[in-house]
């Protein structure tokens, strides 16, 4: 039974996603900082840390604008999945 509550567990801590979602949505790392109510540079440290985990570049990071590489968009696919479930889900 003990393996069992570690498989209920997120793969990625759901704060490093709810960062690359809003990020994404927002197409800012400051814009996504300002909706967090965090600092653009906390924003970016929890995206490189996912991306670290992970072991791809998830986001393209232009001059004035941010996007998500095919890495990216096959994560944030999992990252909505994961915190929209972890919303419904009552907490242990």
């Amino acid at each position: 039974m003990a393996g069992s509550a570690k498989s209920n567990r997120p793969l990625f801590d759901l704060d490093l996603l709810r960062s690359i979602i809003t990020v994404a949505d927002c197409g800012s790392f400051t814009a996504a900082a300002a909706r967090l109510h965090s600092t653009q540079s906390t924003v970016s440290q929890k995206v490189r840390r996912l991306e670290d985990l992970v072991g791809h570049k998830l986001l393209e990071r232009g001059n004035r604008d941010v996007h998500a590489t095919d890495a990216g968009e096959r994560l944030l696919g999992h990252a909505r999945s994961t915190t929209r479930c972890s919303r419904r889900s009552p907490e242990p």
